[in-house]
């Protein structure tokens, strides 16, 4: 009995010691290096660009809750390989409701983006080291469409689809590409005067298409659909769109635009981390995510795109 008591009452006092409150929890200061403020910009041209926009503004620490702040005095210059360059000023137009301070805009000369071309983006603000990064121009896409048809497809909930089916002819080496798509609306405000009715008031605008795929090698972004070559390199391949039909009932004649552009490589990796990030953005079980960053002595993304755009007309 004596034998038994005196383990069993050794077992118990260190049960209750390793119970206690202060085993469950350890205090450790971590010192975080100081952050370097660098510069952040998203410049994405593309051919159809007749205005060139970019968004510049810098990063900032892990712990700042401080908005992003507006760069003052900064020299921006795009440059090609063959020596011609156009500077960028500061807009006055605000854009989606983003703070014009954030925004810069530039007017190419015609013939500005070649393809095989290299081009240099350069940034410079007093207080914040230079920011560079480089892009080669990518070749056309090349597209033959094949046939278009209205309300092809209805999914389990009863909503119809749009079905576009294309060839794309995809040259040597890696390439990466993107699909998007816009259409004109219209839409009408009523005219009132002392609070009586004296007319309508027609306006246009311009709606993005979101279009889909069950194709498991095209990735949908909240910036369009993108795909890599790497399972048909050098080869035709027969590619399947689809796009949600939101007008009920659809108009017996209509026409949107489809678009493809050729894309880098960067700028494919960049779209894709974004939508990742933001996916797991606020779940605490899921990995964090680094965004692609093609930008010298700072962040962000810097992206060509050699675009196509086809009027697809509904009669």
């Amino acid at each position: 009995m004596k034998s038994f008591f005196i383990p069993s009452l050794f077992l118990s006092i260190l049960f209750l010691n390793a119970c206690s409150e202060d085993s469950f929890q350890q205090v450790k200061e971590i010192k975080l290096p100081a952050h370097q403020r660098l510069l952040a910009v998203q410049a994405i041209f593309s051919t159809q660009d007749t205005v060139l926009e970019l968004y510049l503004s810098h990063s900032k620490s892990t712990l700042d809750s401080d908005p992003f702040g507006f760069i003052e005095g900064a020299a921006i210059t795009l440059s090609s390989g063959n020596g011609t360059a156009v500077e960028f000023s500061p807009t006055k137009d605000s854009v989606n409701g983003i703070d014009s301070r954030f925004k810069w805009d530039a007017v190419p000369p015609p013939g500005f983006f070649l393809p095989g071309e290299r081009y240099t983006l350069s940034i410079s603000a007093p207080g914040y080291t230079t920011l560079t990064a480089e892009e080669i121009f990518p070749i056309p896409p090349d597209i033959d469409l094949i046939h278009f048809e209205q309300n092809a497809t209805i999914d389990e909930y009863g909503d119809a689809y749009d079905q576009l089916d294309f060839e794309l002819k995809d040259p040597s080496g890696a390439n990466f590409y993107l699909f998007t798509g816009w259409e004109r609306d219209t839409s009408w405000r009523t005219i009132r005067e002392n609070g009586q009715v004296v007319g309508r008031d027609t306006f246009e605008f311009i709606n993005k298409i979101y279009l889909s795929s069950i194709d498991p090698t095209i990735k949908g972004t909240r910036f369009g659909l993108v795909l890599s070559d790497e399972g048909f390199n050098a080869a035709s391949r027969k590619t399947v769109l689809q796009r949600l039909v939101t007008r009920y009932p659809p108009p017996e004649t209509y026409d949107f635009y489809f678009l493809v552009s050729s894309i880098s490589k960067s700028y494919y990796q960049w779209m894709l981390s974004v939508e990742k990030a933001k996916e797991t953005d606020g779940n605490p079980f899921a990995e964090p995510t680094i965004v692609s960053n093609n930008i010298n002595n700072g962040f962000g993304v810097f992206a060509l795109t050699h675009t196509q755009q086809f009027r697809i007309k509904k009669q």
